[in-house]
């Protein structure tokens, strides 16, 4: 009866003390804009020329985005020590059309699912199988594919059930992946091959295309993939400063870019993505900006410098665009996403 006593009043101020310490920290944890208009987002460009892009939050944790776990559920992962819901080194991320958020985290080895719909919060990972996943994608059926660079396979998963499942192995260091509605086809980078492959969604090779090099349709460790309403494949390139644009069969169209640190130019080319008007969005991680192109590869807007304000990068690495046109940078080292609307003209 003792011991039971005890334990229980180990387990009471247990529980206050998770109480009181989750009091304290979760409101410091959250980064999202506050409400009311206490506080004017940035907006690119700056006046008097009409904004384009207004940033509209962050998020380190599914708090940011208003997912709270239920009162016990809550208590339990305080209680056990998860800690798996905060971002750690947030790379690829992708948005679908039911607001959902796929964040890759590589250093935690798993995908933080953020659904703002249902308000619930999932980690995919934790223990296995992934060892160093960077890319994800999602087909219309509810399948996210994630690359794994460090076990040279692709995993797939069902949103609903969450258990990953190898898909296609044997890749040398697979990192980008975007999935193509127009042929049904996934797209992965192979970067150490120099090259892109498609597999349909049986996991069947489709099509191959590139090699190692600087020429036309040539790589030098590609990275990450988009597609557009098309279904044109844009590719960076970043060792060759550039990005590639090719047809969905894997025929090279037009390339645009080259080395430089002024705006129009490129240091590091990383994520990549493309909204319904055709305005192609490419992560620099060299100079902690993002830089927006026509098709013809014609500068149109450049935001973002150095820090951890409100736009401001370090290292961004992955990026989305939803059917909306809103968009989802990760900012890696920074350990958090960060969301921005598109705003159209008449």
């Amino acid at each position: 009866m003792i011991a039971s006593a005890k334990s229980m009043k180990w387990f009471l101020s247990r529980m206050v003390f998770v109480l009181l310490l989750s009091g304290i920290c979760l409101p410091l944890a959250c980064c999202v804009a506050p409400k009311g208009g206490q506080v004017r987002s940035r907006v690119w460009p700056p006046g008097p020329n009409p904004a384009r892009i207004v940033w509209t939050g962050a998020a380190r944790a599914p708090q940011d985005l208003e997912i709270t776990p239920g009162f016990w559920e809550g208590i339990w992962r305080r209680v056990a020590g998860d800690q798996q819901e905060g971002l750690s080194r947030p790379y690829g991320v992708h948005a679908d059309c039911r607001q959902r958020i796929l964040v890759v985290d590589p250093l935690k080895k798993g995908v933080h699912l953020f659904d703002r719909d249902q308000k619930r919060y999932y980690f995919i990972g934790g223990g296995g199988p992934f060892r160093h996943p960077i890319g994800v994608t999602e087909d219309e059926d509810n399948v996210a594919y994630v690359t794994d660079a460090a076990a040279g396979a692709v995993y797939r998963f069902n949103l609903g059930e969450r258990v990953p499942t190898p898909f296609v192995e044997g890749l040398k260091r697979p990192t980008g992946i975007v999935y193509n509605p127009r042929n049904k086809l996934i797209y992965v980078t192979d970067t150490l091959a120099g090259e892109v492959v498609g597999y349909d969604r049986k996991g069947k090779e489709a099509l191959r295309f590139g090699r190692i090099g600087s020429g036309k349709g040539e790589f030098n460790l590609p990275t990450d993939l988009a597609v557009d309403t098309e279904g044109r494949i844009y590719v960076t390139d970043p060792l060759n400063a550039r990005i590639q644009i090719f047809t969905s069969a894997g025929g090279y169209l037009k390339q645009f870019g080259e080395a430089g640190d002024t705006p129009g130019y490129f240091g590091k080319a990383k994520g990549i993505a493309v909204n319904s008007e055709g305005h192609i969005y490419v992560c620099d991680a060299m100079y902690d900006r993002i830089q927006v192109f026509d098709f013809q590869g014609r500068l149109l807007l450049t935001f973002g410098t150095t820090g951890s304000g409100q736009g401001e990068f370090w290292m961004p690495s992955g990026i989305a665009i939803d059917k909306d046109d809103n968009i989802y940078i990760a900012d890696t080292f920074n350990n958090r996403i960060q969301l921005l609307g598109y705003v159209w003209l008449d």
